[in-house]
């Protein structure tokens, strides 16, 4: 895997490319170690009945291209698909009903960390407060697969596909990664990228394309390294009544800011997965390629997701609550980016990242604390914030 961080063929923001990487990375390992080979999220069974007849090409009209440079892949295609029914919110509220950036991960050492919470679950958790239904679709045959996407490409349905990004770009690292797909001419998808740049283009006709071959061998790979299973799946979302209870977002958000500990198996979320790593770090194992490839990665990204959710909380709850969660995550993100300066200038970093790393699970254990607190009294109105 770190082999994987080094300049993006494409001449793109380098560090954005490597958070994802990372981030990726961290991803894939959460959903193997989590699934236990199995298929977690229940998908459904593509029926093969129907399948016949798509048109040799089709394009779904009137998507909103959006594209974000920061390492948000993921939220930002469901944002896309949102936007394009209508429902128009930032980012930063999508994390937020997701769940993506109000976690933490560590699974057995430094190489499986990465301050996020399980996406999967988090993309169908949040999809009704966009006004989504999420389904998810798998079969084990590419040929099925294929034709029950063009179907919904036909009838005007964007799909979102999750696969290697490696399957189109090249190279010799796994990388997960997300797209919006708006289309198909011959034996080409066509797509909306999510990544490596700043966009938003409402009706945007700045169209990606790309071998579907590539793209099922890349959905195959992913599949296979999440789920321990073999096949391909898709996710399409149909729209449904905006769901308007937040107290439960931040219920979820809540406990997996704290996060749990299972030792016998290794794993620690949340709060608990920072003081994994503090204990880790202070025991002097972690490999030099680590704190050169990996962690700088890993700790660049908590300090601007809690940045940003410093930002986006605060306008949320207004300024006088608001102050105070804000306050906590700019703790988190502050402490990160000392991390970040400590990395740059060199020093004893088992002595010094430690209480850095506890003072971050501090301010997400408090966060959480304080989110538990306002899921019982608060059912927010539905606002637009963008």
């Amino acid at each position: 895997m770190s082999e994987g961080i080094r300049e993006n063929r494409s001449g793109r923001n380098n560090r954005a490319v490597a958070a994802r990487i990372a981030l990726a990375a961290l991803f894939a390992l959460f959903l193997v170690c989590a699934s236990c080979g199995g298929d977690r999220y229940g998908s459904r069974a593509i029926d093969a009945k129907g399948l016949a007849g798509a048109p040799s090409e089709a394009v779904v009209e009137g998507i909103t291209r959006i594209s974000d440079s920061r390492a948000y892949c993921m939220p930002t295609c469901l944002r896309m698909i949102a936007d394009s029914a209508g429902i128009h919110e930032s980012i930063e509220y999508v994390n937020w009903v997701t769940g993506f950036t109000y976690g933490g991960f560590r699974k057995d050492s430094f190489a499986a960390f990465m301050p996020i919470s399980d996406m999967m679950l988090g993309l169908r958790f949040g999809a009704p407060y966009l006004g989504l239904e999420q389904e998810l679709y798998g079969s084990a045959d590419r040929d099925i697969a294929v034709r029950a996407i063009k179907r919904e490409l036909a009838n005007g349905t964007p799909v979102m596909l999750m696969y290697d990004y490696n399957a189109i770009a090249g190279g010799d690292f796994f990388f997960p990664h997300a797209a919006v797909l708006v289309g198909y001419v011959g034996d080409d998808f066509l797509y909306f990228e999510p990544g490596f740049s700043d966009a938003y283009e409402p009706r945007s006709f700045a169209r990606s394309r790309a071998p579907i071959d590539a793209f099922m061998t890349g959905a195959r790979t992913l599949q296979r390294k999440f789920t321990g299973t073999e096949g391909y799946s898709y996710m399409v979302y149909r729209s449904r009544p905006r769901e308007t209870d937040y107290a439960a977002v931040w219920e979820r958000d809540g406990k997996e800011l704290r996060g749990i500990s299972v030792p016998f198996i290794g794993i620690a979320t949340g709060a608990r997965a920072c003081r994994a790593l503090a204990d880790e770090v202070a025991g002097g194992t972690v490999p030099a390629w680590g704190w050169e490839r990996l962690l700088p990665v890993w700790f660049a990204f908590g300090r601007y997701s809690r940045d940003d959710n410093a930002r986006f909380l605060i306008d949320r709850l207004g300024e006088e609550e608001g102050r105070e969660v804000a306050r906590l995550c700019s703790v988190s993100s502050g402490a990160y980016g000392e991390i970040e300066g400590l990395l740059a200038t060199g020093g004893d970093y088992a002595v010094v990242v430690p209480p850095l790393l506890r003072r971050v699970a501090d301010a997400e254990d408090a966060l959480g604390t304080r989110f538990l607190s306002i899921a019982k009294r608060v059912s927010s109105p539905v606002v637009n914030r963008e």
